[in-house]
């Protein structure tokens, strides 16, 4: 089971950073260092706190949440509430991304003649003839995917063709699917969760 987690500052009552996590994961923030943290900022928040004798208090928002992806949701909708500092007008936060998951790392050339080397090992003519044998992925016409949220506000990826094949005359709403990048795809998601 996860939970959304908020590190409260003694001083304000306010929070200054938003997680998600299960078991002792609220926790970890206090046994990082300077070397090991993801978050400068929040990481000199709770130093500066615990030196001056006011550990910050970690009160749990939300609790028994069983599905990840809305406890991710839920993290979101916190961080959003409260703003994050510097990115967001108004935030108070020290959260940097709007959602736990860290951020996808900038490759060297390294890394991607790597990530090259293995793909030309591993999609073999074999294999590329049984992976295009799925119903859905017709590799002749396909020309790529899109991340998509359908209806009910789950996210996933569709080829590109059927997208585009998608009737798309009423309001956009009432279509099958519409991209993540658009506001009606956190609409979706949102409209699942109650707001607290």
């Amino acid at each position: 089971m996860y939970y959304i987690y908020a590190y409260i500052d003694p001083n304000t009552d306010l929070p200054f950073y938003i997680g998600k996590g299960r078991g002792d994961r609220k926790f970890k923030h206090l046994r990082e260092t300077i070397e090991t943290t993801d978050n400068v900022d929040k990481h000199l928040k709770i130093r500066n706190l615990c030196a001056a004798g006011n550990e910050p208090r970690i009160v749990e928002l939300e609790s028994d949440i069983d599905d990840e992806r809305l406890a991710y949701n839920r993290e979101e909708y916190y961080i959003l509430r409260y703003g994050r500092k510097g990115i967001d007008s108004g935030g108070i936060l020290a959260n940097k991304v709007l959602r736990g998951e860290p951020p996808t790392p900038v490759w060297d050339e390294q890394r991607k003649q790597a990530h090259s080397d293995f793909n030309k090992a591993y999609w073999t003519a074999e294999r590329r003839a049984e992976h295009s044998k799925h119903p859905r992925w017709d590799f002749k016409q396909t020309s790529g995917t899109v991340s998509v949220t359908d209806v009910d506000g789950n996210s996933s990826r569709i080829p590109k063709t059927e997208y585009d094949s998608m009737d798309k005359t009423g309001p956009i709403h009432t279509w099958a699917y519409v991209p993540v990048s658009h506001k009606e795809s956190k609409n979706r998601k949102n409209k699942q969760l109650p707001l607290p």
